[in-house]
């Protein structure tokens, strides 16, 4: 799942954002019809970045708890140190992954808003 979301996801994140911001009206449309499309889960509709950013936030939350609430085991701390120090180093990772993603979508799912938003006041 972490490959998924470390060279899938947040790549394809970043890539629509740069179309997003690049000022060249056929880019910003590829990019504003990647965000436009709609994921639906039984009667919940949601669009592209908005179901990233949900799947994100839910991940988060437990690589959140696996981070900062869990308490530390002393006795894997003492029988085996280094697995101990690498499954926390792991978790430290996915969860910094998941703050650049959930903020790269929050962020595209918003722009994209604004930027249509400036468009419907021009046309007018």
């Amino acid at each position: 799942m972490w490959s998924i979301i470390a060279f899938g996801i947040a790549p394809a994140g970043m890539v629509v954002w740069a179309l997003l911001m690049s000022g060249f009206k056929p880019l910003q449309n590829i990019s504003r019809a990647v965000l436009n499309v709609s994921i639906a889960i039984g009667t919940l509709k949601l669009t592209l970045p908005m179901f990233i950013a949900l799947f994100s936030l839910i991940v988060w939350v437990f690589e959140s708890y696996k981070v900062f609430g869990a308490s530390d085991d002393k006795l894997a701390q003492t029988v085996n140190p280094d697995r101990f120090h690498a499954s926390k180093w792991r978790s430290e990772r996915n969860w910094w992954i998941l703050n650049f993603n959930l903020v790269l979508w929050l962020t595209n799912w918003r722009v994209s808003h604004l930027f249509a938003a400036k468009e419907k006041d021009k046309k007018k």
